[in-house]
């Protein structure tokens, strides 16, 4: 049940994440931008299991669910820092 809910959580913010692009770039950037950042987010995916397998052979699972859980909120921290808060109304 965990594991459902981990992987909804982690589409939901990968989809918030994805739709700044729609805002800060003309609309014939977008799916430029879109293939970098899916071909980033592979390359990623590759690391990390490479990663993962490493710290749990040599450690225990702990470290990468302490990772995982901030993850999110750096993401969201690192957004909010380098784009700025939105103009108010």
């Amino acid at each position: 049940m965990a594991l459902v809910d981990g992987r909804a959580g982690y589409a939901c913010h990968r989809h918030k994440l994805r739709r700044p692009a729609h805002h800060l770039y003309p609309s014939a950037s977008v799916g430029i931008i879109a293939g970098l950042s899916g071909g980033g987010a592979a390359l990623g995916a590759m690391t990390m299991m490479l990663t993962i397998g490493w710290v749990v052979d040599h450690f225990s699972y702990t470290p990468i669910l302490i990772l995982a859980s901030a993850l999110g909120p750096l993401a969201t921290t690192a957004l909010l820092v380098l784009i700025g808060r939105p103009a108010a109304d």
